[in-house]
């Protein structure tokens, strides 16, 4: 069996939307197989082990794949929300290895915020900040498992910070929602939003649990 490696560069400032592969034979007798591709970001070439075996799946509860989370929250000025990762535990396989996964915000203001929203990781290890003001029933989507924010359905630009995910457990979430007074020089939390959190719970498969 040959591995073949090549080396391509997309356009400076241009992003690569879809990739096509051919693969040719010409003045040729004989069988042929195509198996595996694998595009890795970077400009050195490591290659590979060959494994087919899935490393992930959705966390199994009573031998199911879990159906994905959804949690409700009504929060005004700052609270903090736990988001449990860990499946109905007592239907989860003992042995099963329950992983990361990327959570989905939606946030909805019920009054005005006019100076946007903010979200915190259990210590603050992760934060992220939407400056923007956010008028009545306005709605702001922080997309972990996309890495996109959304504002009123729209691309959003003047964010900072990072996506947010879920550890095993009970991780918890910081949610400040952001005021300014006049002639105040601090942000003080003030308003109310409804808060909806969507994720989908993982475990590692076999592949997973061999590396």
């Amino acid at each position: 069996m040959d591995r073949y490696f090549y080396r391509f560069e997309p356009e400076e400032g241009k992003n690569v939307d879809n990739i096509e592969i051919r693969a040719t034979i010409s003045d040729a007798v004989g069988s042929f197989s195509f198996t595996d591709i694998m595009l890795q970001d970077g400009k050195h070439l490591t290659g590979y082990s060959q494994n087919t075996r899935e490393m992930l799946q959705k966390l199994r509860e009573d031998s199911s794949p879990a159906t994905p989370k959804h949690y409700n929250a009504v929060v005004r000025g700052t609270k903090t929300i736990i988001v449990p990762n860990r499946g109905a535990y007592w239907a989860v396989e003992p042995e099963a290895v329950i992983v990361p996964t990327a959570l989905d915000f939606h946030v909805r203001a019920k009054e005005s915020l006019p100076r946007g929203i903010a979200l915190g990781q259990d210590r603050l290890t992760r934060l992220f900040y939407f400056p923007g003001e956010l008028a009545g029933n306005q709605e702001l989507q922080i997309i972990g498992t996309d890495r996109q924010v959304l504002f009123n359905g729209a691309p959003a630009q003047s964010f900072k910070g990072h996506f947010l995910y879920a550890a095993w457990g009970n991780p918890r979430f910081p949610v400040t929602l952001l005021e300014l007074e006049e002639e105040q020089e601090a942000l003080r939390p003030e308003p109310s939003a409804r808060v909806l959190i969507e994720f989908q719970e993982w475990q590692l498969a076999e592949g997973g649990k061999r590396i």
